[in-house]
């Protein structure tokens, strides 16, 4: 008897073991991200969460940025980073800024007794981009001075909710299932758990100035870039604007139809 119970123990381990085993993690994609960018040019980019299995689940995410492999102590030692969320609409959160190299990312949201609260807990379906797109990515807006490889690490973490400090704030169905699940927020929260991560490398690389001499009003001049730029005039000298995208591919500058030659020096 005792060893029929032991091998029922054992049997029911082994498929909640199974179970946990076979839920899908949440997946994390990544839009708006070059490959390249100059000192002082903005890399947006906008995370976007699939909960899978995970959807109902207590989460929160957290954050690590690194330059050439080394956590950061000061953000603005380097630069800023910042990120907002879409609320609803055309509604957003106002940019909050990052000061530290780690940490999580909070949201200040309104309560029905109209006060407002900070947190940093939620059900992951909030975020939800796989069975119905909410169109609210978590968008991360850093601006990087110095040469260099930076990382930012983004990470969910399953929580453990602390009641009674949860509040629901909506709800929604995915397509083609008529299953409800609830939007809730946590103000208090224990036992963080990762469950998913997303590295974000923002490389930026030295910026060059060309000179070209001897130019004048009455050339034309021809830019053939991949990508949207201008070009203004300022005494006998052309100043080319090109994005950070184009800077990094091949330029082509032609005059009154033949290929320009320039003496330049990197910066």
């Amino acid at each position: 008897m005792r060893r029929s119970f032991i091998l029922i123990c054992l049997a029911t381990l082994l498929s909640l073991c199974a179970a946990a085993q076979t839920s899908t993690p949440p997946e994390i994609t990544l839009t708006g991200l070059a490959e390249k960018y100059a000192p002082g040019f903005p890399a947006d980019v906008n995370v976007w969460v699939a909960s899978n299995d995970y959807i109902d689940s207590y989460c929160k995410v957290g954050f690590t940025i690194k330059k050439d492999g080394r956590v950061i102590g000061n953000i603005a030692d380097y630069g800023t980073v910042s990120y907002r969320i879409r609320l609803a609409g055309n509604v957003y959160s106002d940019w909050t800024p990052v000061t530290a190299g780690s940490g999580y990312i909070t949201q200040e949201v309104p309560l029905d007794n109209g006060n407002r609260v900070v947190i940093e807990s939620f059900t992951l379906g909030i975020f939800e981009h796989s069975c119905v797109d909410r169109g609210r990515p978590i968008e991360i807006a850093a601006t990087f001075e110095e040469i260099g490889t930076y990382s930012i690490d983004v990470n969910v973490f399953q929580v453990d909710a602390v009641a009674p400090y949860v509040t629901q704030v909506g709800s929604f169905s995915c397509l083609n299932d008529a299953t409800v699940h609830n939007d809730m927020i946590a103000m208090t929260s224990s036992n963080p758990r990762q469950i998913a991560t997303k590295q974000i490398v923002v490389d930026v690389v030295p910026s060059y100035a060309v000179n070209f001499v001897g130019l004048g009003a009455g050339n034309t001049v021809t830019v053939d870039a991949p990508a949207h730029r201008d070009s203004v005039m300022q005494g006998d000298d052309y100043v080319f604007s090109i994005s950070r995208v184009a800077c990094q591919t091949g330029v082509t500058v032609s005059v009154d139809g033949n290929p320009l030659s320039a003496n330049g020096a990197g910066k």
